[in-house]
């Protein structure tokens, strides 16, 4: 496991991120309550920045050298490393993306609700003009949430280029293999048939994700068979 401590050092911390807000906002509220001071909530709210930057700081440091560690073992031969570390990030990183797509869909959910209701219904009329602003939202969270599986493809990258070399894969299916990578869900199954069709390995690990994945589409389908019933 030491040898790995990178991969699951950033697979640990990442996964971390929304708990650790949701604490740190469950004692700026408690705090806050019980202060009832405007001054000394605002103060802690304003020291949740430079928190998460030095958090978001950690996480990125982490997330270069994993990249660069991942040309290390490539460029010693360490298939295992390379397989394993793909795994690590790919298979590690699934609670991290259900927990954030959950929390994106409640958030757009509960902000929808709350401002309908407030607002007696009339913010339908500005739905127009908040729309554009919406999505920009929504294409934003994505975007910076991507961004989290870069050091993971990079590792899958170096399988691809073990798996060019040694297993005679074609130009064409390793650029395939390569995008799928970088595409969201879709890396995970790649890392499942890389792992167990090509090397042999982490079958089992294979098998538990792949079920799991199976559990969260016929949950996302009957949920939203539920809202739209």
């Amino acid at each position: 496991m030491k040898k790995y401590k990178l991969q699951i050092s950033y697979v640990i911390l990442l996964t971390l991120c929304l708990p650790l807000s949701a604490l740190y906002f469950t004692l700026f509220g408690e705090t806050a309550a019980v202060a009832e001071n405007a001054d000394s909530a605002s103060h802690l709210l304003s020291a949740y920045i430079p928190l998460g930057f030095v958090y978001w700081t950690g996480v990125t440091v982490l997330g270069i050298f994993n990249m660069i560690q991942s040309f290390r073992s490539f460029k010693a031969g360490s298939v295992s490393e390379c397989v394993n570390g793909m795994l690590i990030h790919k298979y590690g990183l699934v609670v991290f993306f259900v927990i954030n797509f959950c929390t994106i869909a409640l958030l757009m959910f509960s902000t929808g609700l709350i401002a309908m209701i407030a607002s007696q219904g009339t913010i339908i009329f500005a739905l127009p003009f908040l729309l554009p602003w919406l999505f920009a939202a929504l294409i934003a969270a994505s975007f910076f949430t991507w961004l989290a599986m870069i050091p993971g493809a990079f590792w899958g990258i170096q399988v691809i280029r073990f798996t060019r070399v040694q297993r005679g894969m074609s130009m064409g299916k390793a650029i395939f293999h390569g995008f799928l990578q970088f595409v969201f869900m879709a890396d995970v199954l790649d890392a499942a048939y890389l792992s167990v069709k090509k090397w042999g390995r982490g079958k089992r690990s294979a098998a538990v994700i792949c079920a799991l994945y199976v559990l969260l589409v016929a949950g996302a389908v009957w949920s939203i068979c539920r809202i739209f019933a």
